[in-house]
């Protein structure tokens, strides 16, 4: 590795850098650098002691070392972002509102690289504005399907021959612009991967030069990022890409296999080791997660966000863990490292979409006015962002455990009957269902049950029938899809309180019902035991026979509106709910076959 002309460079750009952000910059010691120093200052190419600056010589030798062009891969098949989409090539994945390969072109534009070339295959009509934006060449690969980069390389020949360039590949995103006027020697990026991976390792010389390259190992600096070519490895990196494409069985061949391959006959490749952040390669959904929170599950820890609204500096908050993620939310567990939170372990919940079933004024309402409020921080009622108390010991109970059913009907009966003196909206299965009914229509969301649109319209009836019935409203918390009770000490409650509003207590102990996917004589058996608590009786209006009938309904309409529900929140995001939809509609299929059966429908 030059270490010379490295640091001539970056003196040229930064006059006022340190030795020591040099020696952290191109990854060696600080004796290196001052050693580096001296050698560039008795060659004439610097002048000055404690700063520096770069001679006229110095220049010219930078000029002579000027970057020509930048070749970006773009030809992959890209990544989902949402199921009932097609991929999207990577090379469009926004962070930030930002498209990853306009933010590359721009940082290769503003280090005055104007000769910018992109290799396209799928989807390769997406790239033509960059021409008229960007004025950048658009090379096809016809054979993207079938090849690797060594057939991206070779359609790409005429654009690299006799040029300093750059391979980039178009999934990269760089927070700092990684990109230089001038470059000196071949060389690939490397960064520290931590544990397994099937990246290229690569076993270099003491200068960093590469003897060889390994395929896979772990705990140290593997090949990630781009590359870069001088004039002479260009043209003779290019004569053995050729070759190699005109051979029998190298579809699968990257230009790296044929690097592999040939080290002790090309010019020197050099590593430049990156900090961990320098280049990220965006592959997954996953990877989208830690570096924009618009995509599903906030995945990136919110330190500023948390810090502000506590009053806290951002190195206060320490020891952040990831703990779980469903449907709704992601939850994560830290501490705060000052007094007032001394040994306590906090909690953050963040939606990860947008819950429009929730009214999050009604869930900061009952906060106010209940004990639970005790454990609440910080809550914001406009995006349901919550920060409470971590009790360590609560588990979630099981649903399905029969021998738990007595425990979570008394929780529901007691919860229902409590004294609730302040204001709460209205809040049931009817209106969760026509609310998510017109989501769909609104999204033109296709269901994936080939004799879904038969069963909705017997869902519609339903929900008639269900609309002529008025009870007796109370405190209700109907908790969509995740599990919502949990226990601690054998003492069983609510874990969100998000779901909350004034309505008929039916409609949690039919959501309860076919959340446990119970069929509809275990479902019965639920409600008469519910109904068995009920003093006053679940409504005034109605005997017990025509109440079970309703709650029948309300059954059925639960299960639909779980489909549907499902449906909506799976255009949101990529959380896998498993076989929960299927087992949800065949409860519906199955209570409406025993409602036509009983002339009921």
């Amino acid at each position: 590795m030059n270490c010379k002309l490295l640091i001539l460079r970056a003196i040229y750009e930064r006059p006022n850098i340190s030795q020591r952000d040099l020696a952290k910059k191109y990854f060696i010691s600080l004796g290196k650098v001052n050693q580096t120093l001296k050698e560039l200052t008795d060659d004439s190419l610097l002048e000055g002691a404690i700063h520096y600056n770069v001679t006229k010589k110095g220049e010219e030798m930078l000029l002579n070392n000027k970057v020509d062009s930048a070749i970006i891969l773009a030809t992959d098949f890209g990544i989902k972002i949402k199921p009932n989409e097609e991929n999207t090539p990577k090379a469009f994945v926004e962070i930030n509102n930002e498209k990853l390969i306009e933010r590359q072109i721009s940082q290769i534009n503003k280090v005055g690289i104007k000769d910018i070339s992109i290799i396209v295959g799928f989807q390769k009509e997406k790239y033509d504005y960059l021409i008229d934006k960007y004025n950048v060449n658009l090379i096809y690969d016809n054979e993207y399907q079938q090849k690797s980069t060594l057939s991206a390389l070779f359609k790409a020949k005429e654009y690299i021959k006799g040029k300093n360039c750059y391979i980039c590949p178009s999934n990269l995103y760089m927070k700092k612009n990684q990109f230089n006027t001038y470059e000196f020697e071949p060389y690939y990026c490397a960064k520290y991967i931590d544990g397994l991976t099937k990246k290229r390792f690569p076993d270099t010389t003491v200068q960093n030069e590469i003897i060889s390259i390994i395929l896979g190992g772990e705990n140290a600096f593997f090949l990630s990022g781009f590359c870069y070519w001088t004039k002479e490895f260009s043209d003779k990196i290019m004569y053995f890409i050729q070759r190699y494409y005109d051979m029998p069985q190298t579809d699968s061949f990257t230009w790296e296999d044929v690097l592999m391959r040939n080290l002790d006959i090309l010019p020197p490749m050099y590593v430049y080791k990156k900090e961990q952040d320098d280049i990220i390669e965006i592959d997954t959904i996953d990877d989208l997660r830690n570096y924009d929170n618009k995509y599903y599950g906030n995945g990136k820890f919110p330190t500023d966000y948390i810090a502000d609204k506590l009053g806290l500096a951002t190195n206060d908050i320490i020891n952040i863990t990831f703990k779980s993620i469903s449907i709704t939310y992601t939850y994560w567990t830290f501490d705060i490292n000052t007094e007032q939170y001394k040994d306590r372990e906090l909690l953050l919940r963040i939606p990860n979409n947008e819950n429009i079933d929730v009214d999050y004024k009604n869930e900061n309402n009952f906060y106010k006015h209940k004990e639970q409020s005790n454990n609440i921080v910080f809550f914001d009622d406009k995006t349901g962002i919550k920060v409470s108390l971590y009790n360590d010991n609560l588990k979630q109970i099981d649903l399905t455990d029969k021998n738990n059913q007595k425990e979570i009907i008394n929780l529901y009966h007691n919860f229902h009957n409590l004294d609730a003196q302040y204001k709460l909206n209205n809040i049931s299965i009817v209106s969760l269902f026509e609310k998510y009914e017109k989501l769909i229509k609104s999204k033109n969301i296709k269901m994936k049950f080939i004799d879904f649109d038969i069963n909705f319209e017997k869902s519609k009836i339903l929900l008639s029938r269900i609309k002529e019935y008025e009870s007796e409203q109370k405190l209700i918390n109907l908790h969509l899809y995740d599990v919502n009770i949990v226990v601690n000490n054998n003492v069983l409650s609510f874990q969100e309180m998000d779901n909350i509003g004034i309505g008929d207590e039916l409609d949690d102990v039919a959501i309860l019902s076919v959340k446990q996917n119970l069929n509809l004589q275990d479902s019965e058996k639920l409600f008469d035991a519910y109904l068995k608590l009920d003093i006053n009786k679940t409504s005034k209006s109605l005997n017990d026979k025509d109440t079970k009938q309703i709650f029948i309904y309300k059954l059925a309409l639960a299960a639909m509106l779980h489909v549907i529900y499902v449906s909506y929140k799976e255009t949101e995001s990529l959380y896998d709910t498993g076989d929960f939809q299927m087992k949800q509609y065949r409860i519906f299929k199955n209570i409406v076959q025993h409602l036509e059966e009983q002339k009921k429908l």
